[in-house]
């Protein structure tokens, strides 16, 4: 019923997933759970369910608390970079299926880690929340220098977005993690990479199927002070 599904969505203390973990929905990055109880190693949660009628209802459920955040962490722009950049290898699936993230889920499930909630799509993120920049104006060299200077921003393509990593990939010029089903080596079309999967890339050196730079792509930048 409505009481059952606010008391759900409002619950004062919850479990956060802070990995990908399994098949089950609960397990799913960024997962918000109501936490009923918790041990040294276990938290008992209250999980989504359907009753025999197909309406919402709860199960309790006993899990181990690895992996789980008891409330949502302190926003730290470099802790997002880094929980993004070990992503890397996580299978892509357009709209989740077949269990995988697609680009805005991948970037959504690692924001909400902080109590951050950015749209499911891409082409509204920049009316939701943070400081939106405007890139489309820039120099390659402005861009980039922004984008280097906001780790953790989100960086965002017509259809896709992207995780800036900052400075922190040494040999890369402006790196960013993404969950992306593939790019160019050369702008010409030639040396294909198929990925289907989130990989750390310079968007100086990679390019889509029209032969246009992945740097140059960026529309905007969205970041969120400390």
């Amino acid at each position: 019923d409505r009481a059952s599904f606010r008391s759900y969505l409002t619950a004062d203390r919850i479990a956060v997933s802070l990995t990908p973990s399994g098949p089950e929905p609960w397990q799913r990055l960024g997962v918000i759970l109501p936490i009923e109880d918790r041990t040294a190693d276990t938290l008992t949660v209250r999980v989504p369910a359907r009753n025999e009628y197909g309406n919402f209802c709860t199960e309790t459920r006993v899990i181990p608390a690895a992996g789980f955040s008891e409330g949502f962490l302190p926003w730290d722009p470099e802790d997002c970079a880094a929980r993004m950049r070990a992503l890397s290898g996580l299978p892509y699936g357009w709209g989740d299926t077949g269990n995988g993230y697609d680009c805005s889920s991948t970037s959504g499930g690692i924001y909400r880690l902080y109590g951050l909630y950015t749209p499911r799509n891409t082409s509204i993120m920049t009316c939701f929340g943070g400081t939106v920049t405007d890139v489309t104006a820039y120099t390659a060299e402005e861009k980039a220098a922004l984008i280097r200077s906001h780790p953790g921003a989100l960086l965002l393509c017509p259809g896709h977005v992207m995780v800036s990593l900052g400075t922190s990939e040494p040999g890369m010029y402006v790196p960013a993690a993404h969950n992306v089903v593939g790019f160019n080596l050369k702008p010409d079309g030639t040396e294909r990479q198929d990925v289907y999967r989130v990989a750390v890339t310079d968007l100086a050196s990679i390019y889509n199927g029209s032969g246009a730079q992945f740097l140059s792509l960026v529309t905007a930048v969205i970041y969120y002070e400390p």
